[in-house]
């Protein structure tokens, strides 16, 4: 598939209320002149460029992006973030972004970090970092609530027996519960 192609891919998976121009989002990632290349003709951030073309094609409600910027250089990645906020606010949707490149922070409205293994809410203003947990003393016991019903439901559970294929069996109490609490205490 094209570079166009690839951004018109999801609006053959089903119906979209009020699809973007495929060839507008293109030009608005720098990508005009390079619409009708095939991936092996593009360059690591081209490609990339047009995975995000591809992803605001359908207006989602929540954008997730991973290292947005990762593969490009900064002016274009200026115009990547600035472009993915621009979206966001316009459409008055959400939009999470994990990235390592601090020069980034400035497009957004809140800053979390992991610092010591704690999610921490960085405050730009007063440049100082406050435990999230702390501020969100409620959400936390929901959540250790919620994680105490799953193991409680997981401990009703009976134990299947391993299939008989000669396969390796899943240990008893493969349970994600245990994970979240470890991230919430």
């Amino acid at each position: 598939l094209t570079a166009i192609d690839q951004v018109r891919l999801p609006l053959r998976l089903g119906p979209v209320e009020r699809p973007r121009d495929p060839a507008t989002l293109l030009a608005e990632v720098g990508m005009t002149d390079r619409a009708h290349r095939r991936p092996a003709a593009l360059s690591g951030g081209e490609r990339q460029r047009v995975g995000i073309a591809r992803a605001l094609i359908t207006g989602p409600d929540l954008l997730l992006v991973d290292e947005p910027t990762a593969a490009l250089d900064t002016a274009m990645g200026r115009n990547v973030v600035q472009l993915l906020r621009r979206e966001i606010k316009a459409r008055g949707k959400t939009g999470i972004m994990v990235t390592h490149d601090l020069r980034m922070v400035e497009y957004t409205d809140r800053v979390f970090e992991i610092l010591d293994g704690e999610l921490t809410v960085y405050d730009a203003e007063k440049k100082t970092h406050a435990p999230w947990a702390a501020k969100h003393r409620v959400a936390r016991l929901e959540a250790a609530e919620a994680v105490d019903a799953a193991d409680a439901a997981d401990a009703a559970m009976p134990v299947l027996p391993p299939a008989r294929t000669g396969r390796r069996s899943l240990p008893k109490k493969a349970s994600r519960a245990k994970s979240a609490r470890y991230c919430w205490n």
